[in-house]
């Protein structure tokens, strides 16, 4: 698989600007997942411990080293973040001669970040030609994949792609009703799930 998404040469289809839209919303939305549910145990400790104060700040780096994980993580290993998966996108070099890997992806990374800072102008600048702030800074291009005909892989993986999404949302979903307290006190906000915590 990784050898097939990282191949992809210039003479691939640029990604059209919605596409790319909602791979972005797909990706908020399991960025935001991962956050939360890394932020229920240090929230836990906090409510249910009388030193919890002076622990939880520390256990914050899990949600905070989700989102890096998140992005290097599927970028390195798919080349593409489940949201472009699901869209059938993948990210390839500019150079068909540089294959893309972990040092593109971090450089990627810091662009995307630095798009964020400024607010998001560096996202805008795919208005003017294509390419974000990230593309450009790490020489990379996102294009549609040539398999995403029926059959084809990515024609396959987004029924997986969704399955893995919903279960993570489920989950998260199952740990929020786990965890719901307020000051010690069980907030009956959400129907129990019983099959998952047992």
């Amino acid at each position: 698989d990784r050898a097939s998404t990282s191949s992809l040469d210039a003479a691939c289809l640029a990604a059209p600007t919605e596409k790319r839209l909602l791979a972005a919303l797909v990706d908020l939305l399991a960025t935001s997942a991962l956050f939360a549910l890394f932020s229920l145990p240090p929230l836990g400790i906090y409510l249910n411990f009388e030193n919890g104060g002076s622990v939880a700040p520390w256990l914050m780096v899990l949600p905070l080293l989700s989102f890096p994980a998140y992005f290097l993580g599927f970028w390195t290993a798919r080349a593409a973040t489940p949201g472009k998966e699901l869209l059938g996108l993948g990210i390839v070099m500019k150079d068909p001669a540089i294959s893309f890997g972990p040092r593109q992806a971090i450089v990627r990374f810091f662009g995307l970040c630095v798009s964020l800072a400024t607010l998001g102008l560096g996202f805008m600048m795919i208005l003017v030609d294509g390419e974000t702030l990230h593309d450009r800074m790490a020489g990379t291009r996102v294009v549609e994949r040539r398999d995403q005909e029926p059959g084809g892989d990515a024609h396959r993986l987004r029924p997986q792609v969704l399955v893995v999404l919903a279960q993570g949302l489920r989950d998260a979903g199952g740990m929020c009703q786990h965890h719901r307290l307020l000051r010690g006190r069980p907030v009956g906000l959400l129907e129990p799930v019983p099959d998952l915590w047992r």
